[in-house]
């Protein structure tokens, strides 16, 4: 009944017409996938699978473009998976009351690796208080 349960909440989210449901193998892989990363997300975080890579940003108003900030990413190496993308791991985070903890891992990793760099770290918005 829990596969059942399951394909009906994946149909739900995913429906494009009122008349017309359907559940296919592609929803079903993409079910088992996001279980299974649920499922490695506490070891990952005691492993320390997660990391963060800062994304520049420049200011492009004058003629040369200058460093002036950088955004905190985070990233999953996984061990079987190997990177993770964020777009598949961070609605998980959301939908399971765990956004806070990346959060944490940005701002506590982020500022280490900046602070690391001779930079002083500031966090303008958190949206992870």
């Amino acid at each position: 009944m829990t596969g059942l349960l399951a394909a009906s909440n994946t149909i739900s989210k995913n429906i494009h017409s009122p008349h017309i449901a359907v559940y296919d193998n592609q929803m079903h892989e993409k079910e088992l996938y996001e279980a299974r990363l649920l499922g490695d997300m506490d070891k990952a975080l005691e492993e320390h699978q997660f990391m963060v890579v800062f994304q520049p940003k420049y200011d492009i108003t004058t003629d040369t473009p200058r460093l002036c900030s950088a955004e905190v990413l985070i990233r999953w190496k996984h061990p079987e998976f190997g990177f993770v993308r964020p777009d598949s791991f961070m609605p998980l985070f959301e939908e399971n009351g765990r956004i806070k903890e990346a959060g944490q891992i940005c701002v506590a990793r982020g500022g280490k690796n900046s602070l690391s760099a001779g930079r002083i770290c500031t966090v303008r918005q958190c949206p992870f208080r």
